[in-house]
C-alpha cells in the first residue's frame, strides 16, 4: 500500500514539475516575442546588443510597441526604441520628465548597467540639472562599470567637461578614470579625439592632469596633436 502511495505521489510530482516547466517556457517565449517586436530591426541580428546604439533609429511603430511592452514587463531591452523620446525631431521639444522616466524604467530592469547610468547623467546635464541626481548617476556609473571600455571614455569626457563643478569625491573619481585611460593606448586615443575637438574640455580639465605620470601625459599630448591634425586635414577645403 505504501509503495502504491509513493508511486502515485511521484507521478503527481513529475506532472506538477512538467507543467511548471511548460508554463515557464511559455512565459519566457512570450516575453522574448514581445521584446523582439519592440526592438529596432537593424539590432535584431547584432550580438551583443548595447542598450543604446546611437547609429540606429527606431520607427514610430516600434516605439509604440516598446511603450506598450514596458507597461507589461520590466525589460531593459526595450530601451533602444523608447529612448527615441529623448531625441525629438528638429524643432520639437523633448519632454525631460518623459525622457528620464524611460531611462528609469530601464534602470529598474538593469540597475547594474553603467551605460544606462551614464545616459541618465548625460541627459540630466542636457536638461540643465547638475545637482544631486546628476552626481548620483555619475557615481553609480563608476560603481557598476569602473573599467568598461564602452563606458569609461565617454564618462571621462563628461567628467572633464564639468570638472570644476564636480564634488570632491567625483573629482577623485574623474582622476581615477583619467589615470586608467591614459595608461591604455586605445582608450587614450579615443579620449584624445574628443579632447582635440573640444576647447572647453581642454581648458577646464587642466587641473585633472596634475600629478599624472609625465610620460603618459606626454604620450596623450602627442595623440591629441595627431587627432587635431587629422581633423584639420578632413575639414580642409579640397582643391
Amino acid at each position: 500500500m505504501s509503495a502504491m502511495f509513493d508511486s502515485a505521489w511521484a507521478r503527481r510530482a513529475v506532472l506538477v514539475m512538467s507543467l511548471a516547466c511548460l508554463s515557464a517556457g511559455i512565459v519566457a517565449t512570450a516575453r522574448l516575442g514581445i521584446v523582439v517586436a519592440a526592438t529596432p530591426g537593424p539590432l535584431l541580428l547584432v550580438e551583443p546588443v548595447r542598450y543604446i546604439e546611437p547609429s540606429v533609429r527606431a520607427d514610430a511603430a516600434t516605439i509604440a510597441r516598446a511603450d506598450v511592452a514596458a507597461s507589461l514587463l520590466n525589460d531593459a531591452g526595450l530601451i533602444r526604441a523608447r529612448i527615441e523620446h529623448c531625441t525629438g525631431e528638429e524643432g520639437e521639444a523633448v519632454e525631460p520628465a518623459e525622457c528620464l522616466a524611460v531611462v528609469d524604467d530601464a534602470l529598474r530592469a538593469a540597475p547594474s548597467s553603467g551605460e544606462l547610468w551614464l545616459l541618465r547623467a548625460s541627459l540630466l546635464v542636457q536638461f540643465g540639472e547638475f545637482g544631486a541626481p546628476f552626481q548620483t548617476a555619475l557615481a553609480n556609473c563608476f560603481a557598476v562599470a569602473p573599467r568598461e571600455g564602452a563606458v569609461v571614455v565617454p564618462r571621462l569626457g563628461l567628467e572633464l567637461r564639468l570638472y570644476p563643478i564636480l564634488s570632491a569625491e567625483l573629482q577623485k573619481q574623474a582622476r581615477t578614470d583619467l589615470a586608467g585611460v591614459l595608461a591604455d593606448r586605445i582608450q587614450a586615443h579615443a579620449l584624445a579625439e574628443e579632447y582635440a575637438r573640444d576647447p572647453v574640455m581642454r581648458e577646464v580639465a587642466k587641473p585633472a592632469f596634475d600629478g599624472m605620470p609625465p610620460k603618459l601625459v606626454t604620450r596623450f599630448a602627442a595623440f591629441v596633436r595627431d587627432a587635431a591634425a587629422t581633423a584639420a586635414a578632413e575639414t580642409a577645403p579640397q582643391r
